[in-house]
């Protein structure tokens, strides 16, 4: 989105806050998706050519491969977290029409969440009150809650 934005007259028009929080965030959802690749390699080499029953009983690989899939979590609640923010945000933006362009930040998509059901609980109502295309924004998403 970025690329777009800074091709045309948006980026002069555009929030500061915002057009940060969009680069950010694409930023973010490269750094996790290249990551992920790289840390799925690292648990193959730390597993080896082993069945994991057989590599998990030696305590040392044990250590290894969890850590390994630890980071595989972290990169994976990154991708997770900035992918839901960067499409509640585009979502809301787009569904302003051509006044997008003059919005403030939203507090309940830009700010930093302690975890991410704290900015789904947050972000909730504004997203389900904006709408693009056939669905509400939070419904584009596709969270449920855990039962």
């Amino acid at each position: 989105m970025s690329r777009d934005f800074e091709a045309s007259f948006v980026v002069n028009e555009l929030d500061p806050t915002l057009w940060f929080n969009i680069v950010r965030d694409e930023s973010d959802i490269k750094y996790a998706t290249t990551q992920l690749a790289l840390d799925y390699k690292d648990l193959q080499d730390a597993i080896g050519g082993e069945p994991i029953e057989v590599a998990i009983a030696n305590p040392e690989k044990e250590r290894t491969i969890k850590h390994e899939v630890l980071d595989i979590f972290y990169d994976a609640d990154l991708l997770r977290q900035r992918s839901r923010r960067f499409l509640g945000r585009a979502c809301w933006l787009f569904s302003n029409g051509r006044s997008f362009v003059s919005l403030e930040p939203a507090a309940e998509v830009e700010a930093d969440a302690k975890s991410h059901q704290e900015w789904i609980d947050r972000s909730k109502r504004l997203l389900t009150q904006s709408s693009s295309g056939s669905g509400d924004c939070f419904k584009l998403l596709q969270y449920s809650a855990a039962s």
